[in-house]
């Protein structure tokens, strides 16, 4: 995880910003909040409710780019199509020490 990002209007935590490179050759994405099982801040591990594949697949998210509404749209449904492959696997979530 490499940072938050906040929605302006509501100033709550819309989406988490995580680097895949320490994963894999990968890119930048953004999880959505709902996607957290669970925080160990003493360990510094987050742990979503989302495949290593999931995370991997989804969109890539520059930096400092401004988020449209066209790429909200496609985060949603990206994220709504996976939230209900994931369901049928429960037990395969990902692990990543932030």
């Amino acid at each position: 995880m490499e940072d938050f990002i906040v929605d302006t209007e509501s100033w709550r935590i819309a989406y988490l910003a995580v680097d895949t490179r320490d994963w894999w050759p990968g890119k930048n994405v953004l999880l959505p909040t709902d996607w957290i099982a669970a925080v160990d801040w003493p360990e510094r591990i987050v742990t979503v409710t989302a495949t290593s594949d999931q995370v991997k697949d989804a969109p890539e998210w520059h930096p400092g780019q401004q988020i449209s509404s066209g790429f909200q749209d496609e985060l949603r449904n990206y994220y709504a199509a996976q939230q209900n492959a994931t369901a049928s696997a429960p037990d395969q979530i990902a692990t990543r020490r932030v």
